[in-house]
């Protein structure tokens, strides 16, 4: 329904709901005294009609109705159908979160920018500019609309196997199903394709669908795969067997999942449990652990966030100490023992554990700092790899700074920050004396009074600062900054000082992706620090540079969607009690596949239509589903 659209089907479920309620108040027994439940339900139907007329017409009229409307609250009445509960719940929610005055505002606004939107993207295509998404909805629309192209690829290509299918988001779905069509075939619609006979092989575990912030979507898995199926011609084989994990830890994933996962259409697979391998021996003890944090002692408040993280972390880092070593150094004695060292492990045993033997799965990063604290302390070696830490890592920051400096001697801010990075490594109180003396650069001497020992060390820096700082603009920037860690300590002191060899490939890439940026779209300096501070502010997902190869004995700090294929002989899954974070700011715009369905929000006007209350509380629904996924798979 949007842009000026109305939407009649949209507007039918809403009349249906809003007859259904009637219904269901009169034929349900008088509730106790007290309860306000019919006075919601009779709120709530003359609301639910006024917004299916938002909803059918073109373009809603605007009123001074309220846009919000506070309906009686009433628990459900023990002596009610239960089943009818659910439909009453949401169409209540729906009612509360949306009205026909919001749906107008809405859907108005939509009306306004839509010549904006058809004049961009006309500019967008004359310039030759397509974006990744673009590219598979023209692509889907070239073998959809023009048969003859569609049949020239049928041609080219005899087979399709696709692996890791629970990942493929919609469209590509509808241009595989497309391009596996039997010759001949003219399909209008993907649900109308007839494929050909051994065309198209796919494998795939729905159990294992946790890309949906990457277009992934379950409900277009089990429409595809319904559809393929539904020929009856189509072999379908259950893969059950288990080549990596024994049975003490299958039977504990089997036994949660089945009642966890449960079928769901358009949300939620089936459950269907896998087998160890037969061959596998299961290690003496339990393989399943479960640590929980609670209050220190009965009757005390539960613990905070904060507070449970750090506990957490804490007792990671105490049994990675008490049952992991490097070669050649004793297992440490004297930490908590574990049943789950029973595989040759803990302390007293003639081998240990490795450090690389050991993963630390975390949903999101919200406590990786505790647990980086905690191994700090311990003496625990460690690679991160999770995304969205690249920027943040302090290296990365003291580099940028340097890179700042170096572009603007008169930026004091960036030289702040560079003064007390390892380079320089000056105490607050002397970064202090600098600014009061107004020498927050290195093109001014540090006066006298800061002492000889910290003017000496500063005077060296600056020495070699002003020399980088002459050749800015004067030669390539790829060069630039290689000279940049070429010429000053910042490797070696920011290696000691931060997180060894992780540091340094840090540094590296950055210096690597200050080329690229040279290189292929002719950047300067000053326009790479602005790129790059955009990235910092949109929290780009540039991952860590990639340095955890088998040889580095080092606990692999990641999160549950890298570890995804991978296998440790030792995994912790940290911080499940924490939120996932995603979601957290409502969008301004949903798109459902299924329903080709699109809604819409104003933030600042705190109006969106039904559509998009609708898609809300779906997409919420479905979260909750993958989050369910996503504990399976780590």
């Amino acid at each position: 329904g949007a842009g000026g659209r109305g939407d009649p089907a949209g507007a039918r479920r809403l009349s249906a709901a809003a007859g259904r309620r009637r219904r269901a108040a009169k034929e349900q027994p008088v509730p106790k005294a007290g309860s306000k439940i019919r006075q919601a339900s009779d709120a709530l139907c003359p609301h639910l009609e006024a917004l299916a007329e938002a909803v059918r017409a073109e373009i809603p009229e605007l009123s001074e109705t309220a846009r919000f409307v506070k309906f009686p609250q009433s628990k459900w009445p023990q002596q009610w159908d239960p089943e009818l509960q659910g439909d009453y719940d949401r169409a209540m929610e729906l009612a509360q979160s949306s009205s026909a005055q919001s749906t107008a505002l809405a859907r108005r606004a939509c009306a306004l920018t839509l010549p904006f939107a058809r004049a961009f993207r006309a500019a967008y295509t004359r310039m030759g500019l397509v974006s990744f998404d673009g590219l598979l909805l023209k692509a889907r629309d070239l073998v959809r609309g023009h048969p003859e192209v569609r049949e020239e690829l049928k041609h080219r290509y005899a087979a399709f196997l696709v692996d890791e299918f629970q990942d493929t988001d919609p469209l590509q779905g509808e241009l595989l199903l497309f391009l596996a069509e039997a010759p001949g075939g003219k399909a209008g619609r993907w649900d109308e394709v007839l494929l050909g006979p051994g065309r198209l092989f796919i494998v795939g575990d729905p159990k294992q669908s946790i890309y949906r912030f990457r277009g992934a979507d379950i409900a277009a898995y089990q429409g595809f795969t319904g559809h393929v199926l539904r020929g009856g011609k189509t072999v379908s084989c259950d893969l059950k067997s288990n080549f990596r994990s024994h049975a003490g830890l299958i039977g504990p994933v089997n036994h949660v999942f089945s009642q966890l996962m449960r079928l769901k259409a358009g949300s939620q697979p089936e459950y269907k449990p896998i087998a160890a391998d037969e061959g596998r021996r299961t290690p003496a003890g339990p393989s399943v652990e479960l640590v929980c944090v609670g209050p220190a002692q009965d009757g005390a408040k539960r613990p905070d966030a904060p507070t449970t993280q750090r506990t957490e972390a804490g007792w990671v880092a105490g049994w990675i100490a008490g049952h992991c070593s490097a070669p050649g150094r004793a297992v440490l004695g004297g930490a908590s023992r574990s049943p789950l060292a029973g595989e040759g492990g803990g302390p007293g045993s003639t081998r240990g554990f490795r450090f690389k033997d050991v993963a630390v799965l975390m949903r999101t990063s919200s406590s990786l700092a505790f647990l980086l604290d905690a191994f700090k302390v311990q003496g625990i070696p460690y690679v991160v790899e999770m995304e969205k830490l690249f920027y943040g890592a302090q290296e990365v920051v003291d580099l940028l700074n340097l890179l700042r400096a170096l572009d603007d001697p008169h930026d004091a801010l960036a030289f702040t920050g560079l003064l007390r990075s390892p380079l320089m490594a000056l105490p607050d109180a002397d970064v202090y004396r600098l600014a009061r003396a107004g020498a927050l650069s290195y093109m001014k001497d540090p006066p006298r009074e800061l002492g000889a020992a910290p003017r000496r060390r500063l005077l060296a820096v600056y020495a070699v600062l002003r020399r980088l700082r002459a050749r800015v603009g004067r030669v390539p920037l790829g060069e630039f900054v290689a000279a940049v860690l070429d010429e000053t300590p910042l490797l070696e002191a920011a290696a000691r000082a931060y997180h060894g060899q992780q540091t340094v490939s840090n540094l590296l890439k950055f210096s690597r992706m200050a080329a690229a940026a040279a290189d292929e779209r002719g950047l300067t300096l000053k326009e790479f620090i602005a790129v790059v501070k955009s990235d910092m502010r949109e929290s780009r997902s540039e991952g860590e540079s990639p340095l955890a190869d088998e040889h580095l004995d080092a606990v692999r700090i990641m999160s549950i969607h890298k570890s995804k294929g991978l296998e440790f002989p030792v995994v912790f899954v940290l911080n499940l009690s924490g939120s996932s974070g995603r979601g957290s700011e409502a969008p301004a715009s949903l798109t459902d596949w299924q329903s080709a369905k699109t809604g819409l929000r104003l933030k600042r006007a705190r109006a969106a239509d039904s559509a998009m209350i609708e898609l809300e509380m779906r997409e919420a629904e479905r979260r909750q589903d993958e989050a369910v996924r996503l504990l399976y798979v780590a």
